[in-house]
């Protein structure tokens, strides 16, 4: 039996697009606080930020919250609010400008967190970041440094979910079906699940999965909490599984065995 392909660009109504010229994503106006699934009665706060991986040189980059913020001194996901009409994307675009004075040529959708801080209920829009334009300057006074991926210095303070973000990186985009079992999947440690739908997805998130593969891909919209693989047929469906907002691709049949 032929299982589903990736829905082709016009299948996906609000879809992720890929962060060029072309144009921007709508989602990050599509998930609005009244509609989360946790209610909250605190104002919640829209963030979005973004993780540069530099898989060549195996690291990524973490900025340090200056003086005078809450947390300063702890490190994060370079990023900010979204402005009011502005999409996640355009958010993103504007604050990596601002902040490091580059241009994102090359991005995709990841997860969508929540955090419950002292002084703010936050909704993080979190993109991996994949290439950019132009030199890295800190602009506004605060700290930035690569760190290798799997490695952490100690003393590092890292602020919540963020420890979790780096573990994520652990997860190669592609798997094979070998990498797998049928309930249970663990990759690098972390235990992940097979799921139908995005409502499984999150169910797996509440139950403790880092990650899941999700039998029926789709626009996933911001959906997931937790890393993303889709099921599918070649590498060549990577790419669209990144602007769908996946994590990756698990390969399966022959494919698999290449």
């Amino acid at each position: 039996m032929r299982r589903p392909s990736l829905p082709s660009r016009g299948a996906a109504e609000a879809g992720a697009l890929p962060c060029s010229s072309r144009g921007t994503s709508p989602v990050g106006r599509l998930l609005r606080p009244e509609a989360a699934e946790n209610a909250v009665t605190r104002p919640v706060t829209l963030v979005s930020c973004g993780l540069i991986v530099d898989r060549a040189r195996s690291r990524f980059l973490l900025g340090s919250r200056p003086a005078g913020k809450p947390y300063a001194g702890w490190w994060e996901l370079p990023g900010g609010k979204l402005e009011a009409g502005e999409s996640s994307l355009e958010c993103l675009k504007r604050e990596f400008f601002e902040e490091l004075g580059i241009r994102i040529s090359e991005c995709a959708p990841w997860v969508s967190i929540e955090n419950d801080y002292p002084h703010a209920y936050v909704r993080l829009f979190i993109y991996r970041i994949f290439s950019f334009e132009g030199e890295l300057i800190a602009r506004e006074g605060q700290r930035f440094a690569w760190f290798r991926i799997g490695q952490v210095p100690a003393g590092i303070r890292l602020l919540p979910r963020v420890e979790q973000m780096v573990r994520w990186l652990d997860l190669p985009d592609v798997l094979s079906a070998s990498d797998r079992d049928a309930e249970a999947p663990e990759i690098a440690g972390m235990r992940g699940a097979a799921v139908e739908d995005i409502d499984g997805v999150r169910e797996a998130a509440r139950e403790g999965a880092q990650f899941a593969v999700l039998s029926r891909p789709g626009n996933l919209s911001w959906g997931n909490p937790i890393p993303v693989y889709f099921r599918a047929e070649g590498g060549d469906e990577l790419k669209r599984a990144h602007e769908l907002g996946a994590h990756g691709v698990l390969l399966y049949g022959a494919e698999a065995g290449r």
